[in-house]
Order: C-alpha cells, then structure tokens, then sequence
C-alpha cells in the first residue's frame, strides 16, 4: 500500500538532504515547496520503506512529519489541479495551515465516501490551506475525525446553486 510522508525541514537545504536520502531508498519525491526559510518535502511509496527513511532524518532538521497512509491518487490529482468533483447534497470545508493535515483530510473523507471538489495548499504568503470536499449524505455522519489536527471544518448542507456553481468548474 502506497503512503505519503510530508517533512517540513527548518532549511531548504535540510529538504534537499532529505531529498537524497529518499532517492538512497528508492523513494519517489512528488514535490519539493520552499516555504521561505523553510521547505515542504512529499515523498511516496510504501509504508516499510518509508519509516527506515523518517528514522534517518536527523531531528534538528525537521520542523513536522505527517504520515498518509493509503495515499489515493484522487488526492494527487487534486493536489495539481488535474481532476475535481461536481458539488452534490454537502460540502464539507476544511483548512489548516498543514499540507500534511490536509492531505489527512482527504484520504478519511475517500475513505468514507466523499470526493474532492478542490485543494488549496498553503504556500507563500497564503498561510492556510482549503481542501473542499462533497458527498451525498444527510448531515448525521459525524464531522469528528475531520476537526483533528487543529482542522477548522465547516459543512453546508444543501449547498445552493450559487456555491455549487461557484465551484462547478465545467459549468
């Protein structure tokens, strides 16, 4: 099973050691972000090859470490803007500063059956990001495991055609 682990290093070159120490392991790097003095690495691949690689990082170097397991690729293609669901009966909003919370986020609602209509990382001088959700359900399902991780949360039940247009990218 595919796992994503997102790193956020105190220095760029910090990242950029973790980078190689990834490629010792034959890791795959989705992304390297620079977040000014500090920079985001998204390394894939299986869960035990990627926990020998977290263990090498040296802890002064590292500011967080978020592990997704189950990485979806409806996440990665969310990620660079290549797919994106159609608002249906809810959306659900969620931000956080964290790419690595976000990225948590989205992996529990696919799991319970939500699809993602958009996600906005934070990068630069945007501080938070926004990962949008949609699904059909009533409202009874509890919204819990998304307010983990500091995540603020807000659902719209029966959003109305303007916010659904909003977001319907093919409309």
């Amino acid at each position: 099973m595919m796992s994503l682990a997102v790193v956020v290093f105190n220095s760029q070159g910090a990242a950029y050691q973790g980078l190689h120490l990834a490629g010792l392991q034959d890791l795959e790097c989705l992304e390297l972000i620079p977040l000014g003095a500090q920079a985001q690495l998204l390394i894939r691949g299986e869960s035990e090859r990627l926990t020998p690689f977290l263990q090498q990082l040296s802890f002064s170097d590292v500011e967080s470490v978020t592990l997704v397991e189950k990485w979806n690729q409806k996440i990665e293609r969310a990620f660079y803007s290549l797919d994106h669901a159609t608002p249906k009966s809810s959306m659900i909003f969620i931000e956080n500063a964290s790419l690595g919370s976000l990225f948590q986020a989205a992996s529990h609602g696919i799991q319970n059956g939500y699809e993602i209509v958009d996600l906005k990382i934070p990068r630069g001088s945007v501080k938070w990001g926004l990962l949008i959700l949609t699904g059909d359900c009533d409202g009874k399902d509890s919204l819990q495991a998304f307010r983990a991780n500091g995540n603020q949360v807000t659902r719209v039940l029966q959003p109305s055609k303007t916010l659904k247009t909003y977001f319907d990218i093919e409309a």
